[in-house]
């Protein structure tokens, strides 16, 4: 009996999936990546095993040095929904594959969900499970609350593409706010650029020992939730995380280097707390913007915000243009200290101006300077759909002035330019 219930089950199951698969649609984008990078001249280091010695070595004389890193990206699709729209079901794998890094080349689930929705207009709630991407934030420079979701750091330096993460998650909309609540049963490292990639660390992290403080290691319990309200113009969101930390703790340890680790790199991904605030105001046609936190763990305690405005100006020289300026500042409690982030003290500037063509073009510049070191970057977007099957992206990242001092010393010399070519299925 039990054989028997076993296959109608798996029956079932089979014929409401095939039946799904047909009833839903697919999409696909293919990227086209070419990635020019500026200075052959960045460095790696090596340890020499019989004088105990790490020594500096263009990598010029490593044959390491081209310059153009062409790559691709393939990211389908998948949408259906069904019982009036309550139920839905979506899945969207991403793969690249890369010329130069290997490590760069992979796979991942950006979502694998599962929705459905309950309640009436003035209770809804609703129930996702599976694999799923979450965003929180309101910043344009630094999104200092967006926890939820892994860094996939070999995709863009600007460090806003995110792994797939397992979770539950429950959405209640009450009078008095948005509830969001959390269960996230499995950890995702970060990924790190290979021997052979360039924007990392003067030695890659991928042959670095991995410690994390939880014995459960990847597979320990996360919990997180954020409430949300609007208060008229004005939005508020205040978040709570605990678990195993998205950012890892580098550290240095003669013990540990060898050959293939010769800096003795360490990974940590410690257990944390975090308190997070966001808010949002609107007044006219500027918005005031705050995002801050507090973050606890038994190696350090530290708070960090970045604040600032944005101001739009419509329909520039009497045309259907839009130019919308922002102006914020980051700041990191831990800037005089040896752990100090890259953005702990630092002013940022940029504008957008949006054609509103039927070609949805647009272009964005910003400047992030240091205030301390005066160690600038400069990041260049163009965006412009071609028609309805190709659009054409363009971006620029620079690196000028940086200190050795700072952080980002380690990418100083890997300036790039990257043209994109998209097209949809």
């Amino acid at each position: 009996m039990l054989k028997l219930n076993q296959q109608k089950i798996t029956t079932y199951l089979f014929c409401a999936l095939t039946s799904s698969a047909y009833a839903g649609e697919w999409t696909t984008e293919i990227d086209l990546e070419m990635r020019h990078f500026l200075n052959k001249s960045a460095t790696v280091q090596q340890y020499d095993l019989t004088t105990n010695a790490i020594q500096k070595q263009k990598i010029a004389d490593t044959g390491l040095a081209r310059q153009d890193n062409p790559s691709i990206a393939i990211q389908p699709g998948y949408y259906n929904e069904w019982d009036n729209k309550k139920s839905s079901f979506s899945f969207k794998p991403f793969y690249r594959w890369d010329d130069r890094d290997d490590y760069r080349t992979h796979f991942d689930i950006r979502e694998l969900v599962w929705h459905t929705s309950h309640g009436d207009e003035n209770r809804p709630w609703d129930l996702r499970v599976g694999i799923d991407k979450v965003f929180w934030g309101v910043a344009e420079s630094h999104h200092l609350i967006d926890i939820v979701n892994q860094t996939d750091e070999v995709e863009d330096p600007k460090m806003e593409q995110k792994l797939g993460q397992p979770m539950v998650r429950t959405t209640n909309k009450t009078d008095w706010g948005t509830v969001d609540l959390f269960v996230l049963p499995m950890f995702r490292e970060r990924t790190f650029a290979g021997p052979e990639g360039r924007l990392r660390t003067p030695t890659s992290l991928v042959r670095a020992p991995v410690v994390f403080e939880s014995s459960a290691k990847q597979n320990h319990l996360d919990f997180a939730g954020r409430w949300s309200k609007q208060f008229g113009k004005l939005d508020v969101g205040v978040s709570y995380f605990r678990g195993t930390s998205r950012d890892p703790r580098i550290v240095q340890l003669t013990s540990l280097q060898t050959a293939e680790n010769p800096l003795g790199l360490q990974v940590n991904y410690d257990l944390i707390s975090q308190v997070g605030l966001d808010v949002n105001y609107l007044l006219g046609d500027w918005i005031l913007k705050l995002e801050a936190i507090e973050r606890n763990s038994n190696i350090q305690r530290y708070y960090a915000y970045v604040t600032g405005v944005e101001y739009t100006f419509n329909g520039i020289y009497d045309s259907q243009m839009d130019l919308t300026s922002y102006v914020e500042y980051n700041y990191d409690s831990r800037h005089n200290s040896s752990s100090a982030p890259v953005l702990d003290n630092d002013v940022f500037i940029g504008l957008r101006l949006a054609l509103n063509d039927e070609h949805s073009t647009d272009f964005k510049i910003g400047v992030m300077t240091d205030v301390g070191n005066a160690s600038r970057t400069t990041r260049v977007e163009i965006n412009r759909r071609l028609n309805d099957k190709w659009s054409l992206k363009f971006l620029g990242q620079g690196y000028h002035r940086i200190s050795d001092t700072d952080p980002l010393s380690v990418v100083k010399e890997d300036s790039f330019i990257q043209s994109t070519l998209v097209r949809y299925f």
